[in-house]
């Protein structure tokens, strides 16, 4: 496939100049053309989407200007090219587009443009012409959703990922590629979906129709890699057909979905020829299934070439391959060490002796476990060893986690280095090469179909469940190890460890969380010991699955709440906080207080204010049982600034005052230099300004002393606004500079967000509306990636003033009536209290 030079960006200046010739922000020029997301404006402005015929067209009708005036014109060619494109798009009629956010729903999303499919690093063998097929499906319009059905290892995330690029110029935003390898459960198929459309979700708003609301409009392919897993959570792909008129939905699977709109398309095996007749070595090339072999063994053989006296051999191989590209794969990586005649010889044994125990398994998935175990069989046993214990990864792991885990299963020496060596030789281990800006050393995994024949192997050596316990001890070990030094200042490099191996933490989670008893009666059959009755019985207490399932969940906090990945972690605690088991050991009741606060964390972020107090509550008073004061002190806050949510302001001081004692008393700076930014941050709401400085000092003190970049960049946010509370606009924007740059080298959105709202202050203060609409413009669009529905609301209160001032005051009325419905919806008596005293004004002003 030829590649394709990058896209040349051509600033539209025109429309910019008459624009600003008028004095309209990007948010005017959208209302007025009813355009959902105005940032699509400034893309257009920047040349980075043209808009389509019919926002064309209320262009000119808005400006008053022919399409070259305004710079709307394309080239013949350029119009040609993109016509079915625009044909394809949905066009929003103006009776159901809105002018301005509707109470309860957020605004439509920014345009969006995904690409995210994997690149090739092979050729791509003999399935031309269904490629041609899946697309020409993919182009009816009267078809959805397209199954490429198969056993493993036929080649169908291959021949979906040829689909999608040869469809890319076609869906006008883009394809997104999801795989659901790493998960069997169909629950986690709405966050894994959200997670690779970058939509990073803390909302009120259910995730699911934060996904339709990021897809409904849009012209994008939906690529569902190992669908067969999870495909009981088929309902959801038709749900989201039904609502986004503009996707497709591309799967790959081994069993049909079952779906209404499911159209089935069986990948076939690669072509082989019929019989075992005399053949022409030029002819044998005609078949994708030896051209394949051939160009898979001269990539270990750079001489292989068909003879007469090899064609037999290889026609036959391919025919007991039954023309399956990943067992033909495997079988030509040993062409460096024996030739076609003594591989054939090889299958013939192992195929007569080797037969899968897996009845239930269809006949081709049974062809490909004993390809596997022929492959397998050929292997010393400390690399059969080796092999079938690398099966307990989920994913991609590093060469360090390997071997410490593997380590710590074998009763021999290993040879790490050279095993994984020898499986890459055999094509039973693939090897991942990082991309920049991730750690540097490789990775290695197994390929799904190696993977269950490694797993299926370690259950009949009795291997399997202590393999498992030893994977989950040893992820646990490493969040574990992680968790205070993501309040350090190595928090960049724990980051990306634990985003390389997230993976891993989510079936190490499972594992403790399947084997924790789920109701008292259960729990009373666990034996569970005090930790000072001996060492030996804490190692055992220490190991109790309902333990250690909530110290995962607490040590993986951070690292959740750091990435974005609130649903995710809304998921697991509540999944460990519905364990039992252990209530009167002290060390679980102190670890079930922390997830506890961290539950009520999250609950009062997402303003689910009520289990928020339940939560926090219930946290205040296992910590003090416990005297866990880092702890209390957090559940202490966390239980005030529900309660302030709740207009109980008194109540609120006296459980403030009492954290930031409780948190002096435990001598642990990271918790002193939160709860100070977190009082302070009352007093500046009370106007409490002299106060919430010298407190917010103090914190900016203690949190450079630790490290901690986040902790440090969001406190400076703090400071930024009692700054400017007090007319100091100099220093607001020299903390406002620090804090951006410590989130950018940090990389986290949330982060980053929280910076875009001091900057907003900033120029609020220095009366520069203009810059204020953009970048509140902008500041939307970020809470619509991440699903912050709170800041939206937020923010129109900020656009709503600034409406007032400007004398636009249907504007103002229509920004702050949304904002104060979403509060009301809420309960968040502060932020109803805003809303309101600032519709009093417009009423005013009327």
């Amino acid at each position: 496939m030829t590649k394709k030079k990058p896209k040349s960006v051509v600033p539209n200046h025109l429309l910019r100049e008459e624009r600003e010739r008028r004095n309209w922000s990007h948010k005017d020029v959208a209302d007025r053309i009813q355009l959902p997301d105005s940032p699509t404006v400034g893309r257009w402005e920047r040349g980075m989407t043209f808009p389509q015929p019919h926002y064309r067209q209320r262009l000119c009708e808005v400006f008053d200007k022919t399409a070259a005036e305004l710079g709307l014109e394309r080239s013949r060619a350029a119009h040609e090219k993109s016509a079915t494109q625009d044909a394809a798009l949905p066009v929003p009629s103006p009776a159901v587009v809105p002018l301005s956010p509707i109470a309860g729903e957020p605004p439509v999303a920014r345009t969006i443009f995904i690409w995210n499919v994997p690149a090739a690093l092979t050729s791509f063998v003999g399935r031309q012409q269904e490629v041609e097929s899946v697309c020409s499906l993919l182009t009816d319009k009267d078809i959805r959703l397209v199954t490429l059905l198969g056993p493993g290892g036929i080649g169908k995330t291959r021949l979906g990922t040829e689909v999608a690029h040869a469809l890319r110029s076609y869906f006008v935003n883009g394809v997104c590629f999801v795989s659901f390898a790493a998960i069997d459960d169909p629950d986690l198929v709405l966050s894994t979906l959200a997670q690779a459309l970058e939509l990073e979700q803390g909302t009120a708003l259910p995730l699911l129709e934060q996904v339709k609301h990021l897809l409904r409009d849009r012209h994008l392919l939906l690529l569902l890699d190992n669908f067969d897993l999870v495909r009981r959570a088929a309902p959801l792909l038709e749900e989201l057909l039904v609502v986004c008129a503009g996707i497709k939905i591309l799967v790959t699977s081994r069993a049909v979905l079952h779906s209404q709109a499911e159209y089935e398309f069986v990948v076939a095996p690669l072509a082989v020829p019929a019989v075992a007749s005399p053949f022409k070595a030029e002819q044998l090339y005609e078949y994708s299934a030896i051209e394949l072999f051939v160009q898979r063994a001269r990539a270990h053989l750079s001489s292989f070439h068909i003879t007469e006296q090899n064609a037999p051999a290889l026609v036959e191989i391919c025919q007991r391959l039954d023309g399956l590209p990943l067992a033909i794969e495997v079988v030509a990586a040993h062409s460096k060490m024996l030739s076609p005649q003594m591989l054939l010889n090889m299958l013939h044994q192992s195929l007569r002796v080797l037969v899968s125990p897996l009845s239930t398994l269809p006949d081709r998935q049974r062809t490909l476990y004993n390809i596997v175990k022929w492959s397998y069989d050929l292997l010393q046993p400390s690399e059969q060893w080796l092999f079938r214990h690398l099966a307990l990864f989920a994913d991609r792991a590093s060469l360090e986690d390997i071997t410490a885990l593997l380590t710590s299963l074998s009763e021999q020496p290993l040879a790490i280095v050279q095993g994984l060596s020898t499986l890459l030789d055999n094509s039973l281990l693939q090897k991942y090469e990082q991309e920049e800006g991730e750690p540097g050393e490789p990775l290695f995994y197994l390929l799904e179909m190696m993977r269950e024949f490694g797993r299926e192997t370690l259950k009949a050596q009795g291997e399997l469940e202590r393999g498992q316990r030893a994977h989950a001890r040893y992820y646990l070990e490493l969040v574990e190890q992680a968790a205070p030094l993501l309040k350090s200042a190595e928090q960049t490099h724990w980051l990306a460890l634990l985003e390389q191996c997230k993976a891993e933490l989510r079936v190490a989670l499972l594992w403790f969380v399947e084997r924790s008893p789920v109701n008292a009666a259960s729990a009373s059959m666990v034996s569970y010991v005090s930790i000072e009755e001996g060492a030996e019985d804490a190692e055992d207490a220490a190991w109790a699955p309902t333990a250690c399932a909530l110290r995962f969940a607490e040590a993986c906090g951070k690292f959740y709440g750091l990435r974005g990945y609130w649903s995710e972690e809304w998921y697991w605690l509540r999944a460990v906080l519905a364990l039992h088991g252990g209530e009167g050991v002290p060390a679980v009741v102190k670890i079930r207080a922390r997830v506890l606060r961290r539950a009520g964390h999250l609950a009062y972020r997402l303003r689910y204010l009520t289990q928020a107090y339940v939560w926090q509550q219930e946290s205040v008073e296992l910590s003090r049982a416990q005297r866990d004061l880092v702890n209390l002190a957090g559940a202490l806050t966390g239980l005030a600034w529900t309660l302030y949510r709740q207009k109980e302001i008194v109540r609120a001081r006296e459980l403030l005052d009492e954290s930031l004692t409780t948190a002096q008393s435990s001598g642990d700076y990271w918790s002193l230099a939160n709860t100070l930014e977190r009082v302070g941050r009352f007093e500046y709401e009370e106007g409490h300004y002299r106060e919430a400085r010298t407190l917010l000092n103090e914190s900016i003190h203690y949190s450079r002393q630790v490290g901690d970049r986040e902790s440090l960049a969001r406190i400076l946010t703090t400071a930024v606004a009692i700054e400017l509370a007090e007319g100091n606009i100099e220093h607001a924007t020299v903390l406002t500079a620090e804090s951006q740059q410590l989130a950018q080298e940090l990389g986290t959105r949330p982060l980053i967000a929280l910076v875009l709202d001091s900057k907003i202050d900033i120029v609020l203060a220095q009366e520069d509306y203009a810059s204020a609409i953009v970048l509140c413009d902008e500041r939307i669009a970020l809470a619509q990636d991440l699903g912050d529905r709170p800041t939206e609301s937020r923010v129109y209160l900020r656009l709503g003033k600034i409406a007032l001032i400007q004398g636009n005051l249907l504007r103002a009325r229509i920004y702050v009536q949304s904002a104060l419905d979403y509060f009301q919806n809420q309960q968040d008596y502060s932020n109803i209290t805003r809303a309101q005293t600032l519709l009093a004004e417009i009423e005013q002003a009327s």
